[in-house]
């Protein structure tokens, strides 16, 4: 099966999740499948109305962080999908808020053969590296509890389909998502087992094979000894990316640490690669989260509400993994009406558009996502 390369237990290297989400869990009752909202020109998703990011800063449902996607949709046109590569703990690509956006294979069958020869047998809907299956949706786990929704929370975030009368909106436009599995318990029974030295490079790799113009990463590498096989290897990935133009949206991560000068977070320096931090209500940056002058933009990362692995769950935060998932979404719906841009372009168009609360420019290169000013015409 391709340059997969069999593990058995997670590696020495070592790899933080960023943001823990799991807070409230609940069901999807009837009640959430039921519009709520009246407004002319809004989506009818009945938990938008908690959304409130996606709100202008002067809107009462929104507050001085909010990012005015509202707004943004407005002058975004529809257009053939960019397809953004989750790298997370699983995604749940049936969920009814989230399967109209899941990327599919099209040069793929569920027939038990590799129809399109790219060393994935039946990857209709990505792939899941852990297990090195076709299925990739993860299994409960101890050392990553929320892993059944982590991943499908970001997927959410970013790409949940909206005005469809239920749950929430995404907040990326003409976006799909494709799954890929790094991180997590093995399938019950499973002798296979790659740690996320093996996963993370994989994955990238497929992502780029298979049409990605966006990936987003919200695992966090740290420990990572210079000149070892997994460093060389994570690193040859990320170039691979960057020459096919793939722009790769990861994560701050949230340990209050400066990661232009801390060794225990190692972020490689490629170009393409955009560092995001995470902001609270009143648009100023989250107290907990990394800083430095490598993370070049910042976006909500508190008070979320999301699709979960069988439902939707609430979070106070903070996370970066839910900012990167709000930039990763806009510039997924950026990149798709101006196709020709670089990942250079995008980040310095989402730098320039950006707000700027006080004493952001202290801690981080970029200011606050503003995703109006963004596709503004």
């Amino acid at each position: 099966m391709g340059t997969r390369q069999k593990a058995s237990a997670m590696s020495t290297t070592r790899f933080l999740r960023p943001c823990t989400i799991c807070q409230w869990w609940f069901l999807l009752p009837a009640a959430i499948s039921a519009a709520v909202t009246d407004q002319p020109n809004l989506p009818n998703d009945p938990l938008l109305p908690e959304q409130w990011y996606l709100f202008a800063p002067d809107d009462e449902r929104g507050g001085a962080g909010s990012v005015n996607a509202l707004e943004a949709w407005e002058h975004t046109l529809p257009a053939n999908p960019i397809t953004v590569a989750v790298l997370d703990s699983g995604v749940n690509y049936k969920h009814p808020d989230l399967e109209a956006n899941v990327w599919k294979n099209e040069g793929e069958s569920e027939n038990g053969k590799d129809d399109d020869a790219n060393g994935y047998i039946d990857d209709m809907h990505g792939w899941d590296f852990v297990n090195d299956d076709h299925d990739p949706v993860g299994f409960p786990s101890r050392e990553f509890p929320d892993q059944f929704g982590h991943g499908t929370a970001v997927a959410g975030l970013m790409a949940a389909a909206a005005d469809n009368g239920i749950g929430i909106a995404g907040i990326g436009r003409n976006v799909k998502i494709m799954p890929l599995r790094i991180v997590g318990e093995p399938a019950p029974g499973s002798k296979f087992h790659a740690g996320p030295r093996t996963t993370l490079p994989q994955a990238i790799r497929y992502a780029i094979r298979n049409g990605a113009r966006v990936i987003v990463c919200t695992l966090l590498p740290v420990g990572a000894a210079k000149g070892s096989v997994e460093a060389a290897s994570l690193e040859a990935s990320l170039r691979e990316a960057d020459k096919a133009g793939i722009l790769l949206v990861w994560s701050a991560g949230n340990q209050g640490r400066n990661v232009d000068t801390d060794e225990f977070v190692r972020f490689p320096r490629f170009s393409n690669i955009l560092i995001v931090g995470g902001t609270i209500r009143d648009g100023g940056l989250s107290p907990h989260m990394n800083f430095g002058k490598r993370v070049g933009i910042a976006a909500p990362c508190v008070d979320m509400v999301f699709p979960s692995f069988d439902g939707y769950s609430r979070s106070k935060g903070p996370g970066t993994s839910f900012a990167a998932a709000l930039v990763a979404g806009a510039a997924a719906t950026l990149l798709s009406q101006q196709r020709h841009l670089t990942p250079a372009d995008v980040i310095t168009r989402m730098q320039e558009t950006s707000d700027l609360a006080p004493d952001m420019a202290k801690a981080i290169r970029g200011g606050r996502l503003n995703m109006a000013r963004l596709l503004s015409p």
